[in-house]
């Protein structure tokens, strides 16, 4: 009984200090970020860029799969029929990917008519071109969340807490390497139009890459659980009954509060150079804690 309770509580505490040192890495995320790359008009657009996919994603999909991935796992592994978790991930997985890789690709070639949408009338040709090309390598952002979503319920479900907590670490790592690269090599505070598309490019592929490794790093504790995962959209009844409820909660609630950051991003983008930096900033020292 003792080495049980010994055991739990060192399992705990180890969560405890990941959790702590993974929302460290995220304010440290950035804060590197506000000293590599500035409060600048480059800055700006990168950030609402960078915002983008989060929103679209969260409104499409985010919402709803983080209310219902856990709850349509955790009765069948519960009953340990492995056969019925392997259907409702693999179902899951499927439909997450035929619904957000094609819009990935919309908002790629959609990339600039919604950015002229975001940014001012008074925005620079500059500040147009490196935001389009931004949200170009930012979009297949949108079915690597979609990923790291349904894999870390998968996860959560196998009461495995570890591997998603260590996760957004090792995507804040990624992407603060990103920003220290983007001042060593373009120099810190460098604006439009002097970083060209080399330096537009290091930005948006090394955050991109940071989302990669946020979701797929996941893949190292899934094949841990040996669960046979295939290409299918049949979900097993007693998920098909569950799934309109649970979705329809977390869409709702999710939708509402992108819905007011897009409005918030319109707003900055409008202000002065560097609002849109320096609203997230502010964001990260509020969530912090």
């Amino acid at each position: 009984m003792g080495t049980g309770v010994g055991r739990l509580a060192g399992a705990a505490a180890l969560i405890a200090v990941l959790t702590v040192a993974s929302r460290i890495a995220g304010f440290g995320r950035t804060v590197v970020f506000v000293w590599g790359v500035g409060a600048t008009d480059l800055g700006d657009i990168y950030q609402a860029a960078n915002t983008i996919p989060n929103i679209i994603f969260e409104i499409v999909a985010g919402g709803a799969l983080a209310s219902l991935v856990v709850p349509l796992l955790a009765g069948a592994v519960a009953a340990g029929d492995r056969a019925r978790v392997e259907a409702t991930a693999s179902a899951l997985l499927t439909w997450t990917l035929t619904l957000l890789v094609p819009l990935a690709v919309v908002v790629a070639l959609a990339a600039r008519p919604i950015i002229g949408a975001l940014a001012p009338p008074e925005a620079s040709p500059e500040q147009l071109a490196a935001g389009t090309r931004m949200l170009r390598v930012f979009a297949p952002q949108l079915p690597l969340y979609g990923i790291g979503i349904v894999l870390t319920g998968v996860l959560q479900a196998h009461h495995r807490f570890a591997w998603p907590v260590i996760a957004p670490l090792l995507s804040s790592i990624t992407v603060i390497g990103t920003y220290l690269a983007f001042a060593g090599t373009q120099g810190r505070g460098a604006d439009l139009p002097e970083v060209g598309v080399g330096g537009q490019l290091l930005l948006s592929a090394g955050t991109t890459l940071g989302v990669a490794v946020l979701s797929l790093c996941l893949l190292i504790p899934l094949r841990r659980l040996k669960l046979r995962l295939r290409p299918g959209y049949r979900l097993p009844e007693q998920a098909r009954r569950a799934i309109g409820g649970l979705a329809a909660a977390g869409a709702v609630a999710a939708a509402a509060e992108q819905l007011a950051l897009l409005v918030v991003l319109k707003l900055a983008l409008a202000g002065p150079p560097g609002a849109v930096v320096l609203f997230t900033y502010a964001q990260a020292v509020y969530l912090l804690p």
